[in-house]
């Protein structure tokens, strides 16, 4: 992750190539943990990265991150680095077949078009907020999960903790290769 002290205590940081799970309740520095991995993938690793986020504005990201001294527009103009900001409104009637193949293809596009070997989606529970069956969800997440394996990509994927289970809703967990409890 080139986090100092994380990298140290875990012999080495996330598994390569799979998904990770970063949990833990408000506050606890998850989407600094996502940022930081795939900022430090760029500057240290030269592995170019997407940081997926459901829950602020790109503005907001950048913002969030100017006390670090991050330049995420100079790494974004460079093409090293691609901000996707997404809002997902709540679904009020969901009908027919439906699924989240849009969030598949919109960032596809973005490991293809900047070369990513490193993602973070900050934070899955917006999914679950958007949707109503949590068997959709359950579904899509395991295509995503594939999609990211299937391309070698290292993946921090945040998720709220929830009272006796490590995620609110309990699934990201149990697909997830790796999980790491903030607190």
């Amino acid at each position: 992750t080139g986090i100092t002290g994380f990298d140290e205590i875990t012999g080495g940081g996330v598994p390569a190539g799979r998904p990770s799970l970063v949990c833990g309740p408000p506050g606890a520095g998850k989407s600094l943990f996502a940022l930081q991995f795939v900022v430090n993938g760029i500057t240290r690793y030269g592995e170019h990265g997407l940081f997926l986020t459901f829950e602020q504005s790109r503005a907001d990201v950048v913002a969030d991150v100017g006390s670090l001294h991050y330049d995420l527009d100079g790494l974004e103009g460079a093409g090293r680095l691609l901000v996707d900001a997404v809002v997902l409104e709540p679904q009020v009637v969901e009908t027919g077949e439906f699924d989240l193949g849009a969030l598949v293809v919109r960032p596809a596009g973005a490991v293809e078009k900047i070369g990513a070997k490193r993602v973070a989606i900050d934070n899955v529970e917006a999914l679950f907020t958007a949707f109503n069956s949590p068997d959709l969800i359950r579904s899509e997440l395991r295509r995503r999960f594939r999609f990211i394996k299937d391309k070698d990509l290292t993946t921090v994927i945040t998720g709220e903790r929830g009272d006796g289970t490590l995620t609110r809703h309990g699934i990201e967990e149990y697909l997830s290769d790796c999980v790491v409890l903030l607190d």
